[in-house]
Formats: structure tokens, C-alpha cells, sequence
């Protein structure tokens, strides 16, 4: 939602800027979109707006998570490692928030620095979390697979026990 409404505004100030008569008019546009699009960015690229992001997505991981354990009763071990990982991936994120929080209490040279570091240890856990996801959705749609598998079996079965071969249904 974030891309498409910067997408947005560029689009809007590359389009109505031009229809502005005044030059002076203009460049003042011109100077508030770049002032709302400056804040924008680090507003939303902020550690502490990306360490919030990380939380959510762990919490819906953690949902996620638990629908599997329901789910996925033929793999306890998956579930299992699964579950350390997502332990330790929620350890990973407090980590981060205590580093976004004495972030703001660094040097301004230092903090660009330690910046630098957290914006990639941040990147590095979105993609864990991202990888995490994948294999947790994969094991749940196996997990089903294997359910509707056995379904149409026992359906088959059925079907062939109540009714002899050479009968067809509408028949």
C-alpha cells in the first residue's frame, strides 16, 4: 500500500505541476512535494517504523504457525524446528529493537554508521522471515495434499465397496 501511494504522488506532482501558471507557484508545489516525499521516506524507513514491520510479520508468522501445528500432525519435527526458528527469529527482532532504540541516543556520525548496520541486519531478518514463511506455507499445502489425498482414497473406496463395477451414476 506504501508503494502505491508514493507511486502516487510522484505521478501527481509530475502531472499537475505543469498546470501550474505561475512560476513562483510552481516551485513552491514543487518544494512541498519534495518536503512531503523527503518525510515520507524517513518516516516510513525509519528503524523503529521497520523493527514494527518485522514484529507484525512474525506475529502473522506465529498465526501461521499455529494453523500448521493443527494441520501438520503427520511432521512433529517440522513443526517442531519450525517453532525454534520463530523462537529465535523473535529474539532476533527484540535485538533489533534495542539496537533502534539506543540507536537515538548515538552520535549524529555514528549513527549513520550504526544505521548502515541495522538497516542490513534488518534486511537479513525480513529475509528469514520471508524464507520461514515459504516453508511453513509449503509443509501446510503438502500437509493438505496429503488430506485430500487420503479423501478421495477413502471416497474411492467407498464408492467401489457400495456399488458393483458395472453400475454408473445416472444410470
Amino acid at each position: 500500500m506504501e508503494d502505491i501511494l508514493s507511486q502516487f504522488l510522484s505521478l501527481a506532482s509530475v502531472v499537475f505541476i505543469p498546470f501550474i501558471p505561475n512560476n513562483t507557484m510552481r516551485y513552491l508545489a514543487l518544494t512541498l512535494v519534495s518536503l512531503f516525499s523527503g518525510t515520507y521516506l524517513v518516516c516510513h524507513n525509519s528503524p523503529d517504523y521497520l523493527v514494527t514491520r518485522l514484529a507484525e510479520s512474525l506475529q502473522e508468522l506465529d498465526e501461521l504457525l499455529s494453523t500448521a501445528t493443527n494441520e501438520c500432525t503427520r511432521d512433529p519435527r517440522f513443526v517442531f524446528e519450525a517453532g525454534l526458528k520463530l523462537t529465535e527469529l523473535k529474539y532476533v527482532v527484540s535485538n533489533l529493537r534495542t539496537r533502534a532504540i539506543t540507536a537515538k541516543c548515538v552520535a549524529w556520525k555514528e549513527y549513520l554508521h550504526h544505521l548502515g548496520r541495522l538497516a542490513l541486519s534488518i534486511h537479513e531478518a525480513r529475509r528469514e522471515i520471508a524464507n520461514l514463511r515459504a516453508l511453513v506455507m509449503l509443509a501446510l499445502e503438502c500437509a493438505r495434499q496429503a488430506k485430500f489425498e487420503e479423501d478421495i482414497n477413502h471416497k474411492t473406496a467407498t464408492l467401489v465397496g457400495a456399488f458393483p463395477r458395472g453400475e454408473q451414476m445416472g444410470a
